[in-house]
């Protein structure tokens, strides 16, 4: 994103920076996060946990430094890959896709991890309808998703509300929420519950006192602050409307808490009339191991929290992070191994040179002209194998070249002599050939 137009993926990452900020809580305003965490949630009494912390865990997890942490571009930068990424990766195109239900499903993922990801449709798509699947329940999706990955997951991790049917943790009680075809005499929520485990006493108790809450706590505060938004100036900050005792966040953020709230109260107020029609064969909320803690360790009862309140892409980037590390130490120990085997082994080599110099020395009176002592003399035998070492040492020798010039009278004696030498080498030539000649043809006269 940095790169710019210099990018390859300019066209992608240039999409990417043009996405407005403040789409999910952890990217909200302050006021926001202060009335969805500390008012409505009451501080992870109520899912979804971590609501508004992804960029703190972002910085944790990663060992992120400062200047980076604050750089907007690098937190913009985490939330889009925290909102689009599938399987640890970011795809073009694909992460267009938006999350649909039941019916609305129409295509299915196939993902061979690190290779491919395929999209074909599940079902006969018409014109102009819109290509969607689960985000929580389609095949390629972690099993843990699927049972308590939620609505309120959703909303931490997309920033909006499930349509029906949605999925509850509360803590450690699960249940699956649906609409009603008709209200029936005893039910005026309009919502039917399927429980996932058979909430115990307790966790009726814990459900009714957090109902009270929102509605006697929570309720009046939100009447307030719909009250000063409605004045539609908010967004001035000269307005005396928008005071700052009430934290009031702007209008987009205030939609989805509003609605989250409508949301939360409906699905509790349903659980709590539907405890009267519980299925005898489920088990105990708070007997499975793997679901909730049962023993007084509050470090245990943490992280069966986070179990049930979704395991999300924040449990995930934990993992991969786990992982990461796993690899990058199994690298340096493979690193290290191989220094020390070079190491050992250039000492070995060294060792051994040093042998065989010092064995071909007391060969030959010692290998600086002195003697060896029987000590080295034993070491040298157990070292080497008997034969015959051949030893050079070669040493640096200097070559000087220099200019001088010749005097004119030394260049006229060398070409005298080199002619003296012709002429004398011409008469020796004919003195022998008219020597020849005379023996064949005998003495001129006779």
């Amino acid at each position: 994103m940095r790169k710019g137009d210099k990018s390859f993926y300019e066209p992608y990452t240039k999409y990417l920076l043009n996405q407005p900020r403040g789409k999910i809580p952890s990217d909200w305003s302050n006021a926001g996060k202060r009335l969805l965490e500390g008012v409505i949630l009451g501080y992870d009494m109520l899912p979804p946990a971590n609501s508004i912390h992804l960029l703190r865990l972002w910085k944790d997890w990663c060992n992120v430094e400062d200047d980076d942490f604050k750089d907007p571009l690098a937190q913009q930068a985490m939330i889009e890959y925290h909102t689009r990424a599938d399987d640890a990766v970011l795809i073009p195109l694909y992460d267009l896709h938006n999350h649909a239900q039941n019916m609305a499903v129409n295509v299915l993922v196939q993902v061979e991890s690190g290779v491919k990801q395929n999209v074909v449709a599940k079902r006969n798509i018409q014109k102009g309808e819109q290509i969607g699947f689960s985000y929580n329940k389609s095949p390629h999706v972690d099993a843990s998703d699927h049972k308590y990955y939620g609505t309120p997951e959703f909303l931490r991790d997309y920033g909006f509300i499930e349509p029906m049917p949605q999925r509850w943790w509360i803590k450690k009680i699960g249940f699956d929420v649906e609409e009603r075809n008709h209200n029936t005499d005893d039910d005026d929520t309009g919502v039917k519950i399927t429980w996932l485990c058979k909430p115990t006493p307790e966790n009726e108790t814990y459900l009714k006192d957090q109902l009270a809450r929102l509605m006697t706590d929570v309720q009046p505060k939100l009447n307030k602050i719909k009250e000063v938004s409605g004045v539609g100036s908010c967004n001035n900050k000269q307005s005396v409307n928008c005071s700052s005792e009430l934290n009031v966040p702007p209008q987009s953020e205030l939609v989805i808490i509003l609605q989250y709230f409508d949301t939360l109260t409906t699905v509790i107020s349903a659980a709590l009339q539907s405890f009267s029609n519980l299925e005898e064969s489920l088990d105990d909320c708070c007997n499975d191991d793997d679901d909730c803690d049962d023993d007084d360790d509050d470090d245990d009862d943490d992280d069966d929290d986070e179990d049930h309140d979704g395991k999300g892409i924040h449990v995930k980037l934990k993992e991969k992070l786990n992982e990461q590390k796993k690899e990058e130490k199994k690298e340096e120990k493979k690193k290290e191994k191989e220094v020390k085997r070079k190491l050992k082994s250039e000492k070995v080599e060294k060792r051994k040179d040093n042998a065989k110099k010092k064995h071909a020395g007391a060969k030959i009176g010692g290998a600086h002209g002195g003697s060896h002592d029987h000590k080295d003399h034993h070491k040298v035998q157990n070292a080497l194998i008997p034969g015959v070492f051949f030893i050079y040492e070669v040493y640096p020798f200097a070559v000087e070249i220099s200019q001088n010039s010749v005097p004119l009278t030394h260049l006229i004696l060398r070409i005298m002599a080199v002619i003296g030498g012709v002429v004398t080498i011409t008469g020796w030539v004919d003195k022998f050939l008219y020597a020849s000649d005379v023996k064949k043809k005998g003495f001129p006269g006779r």
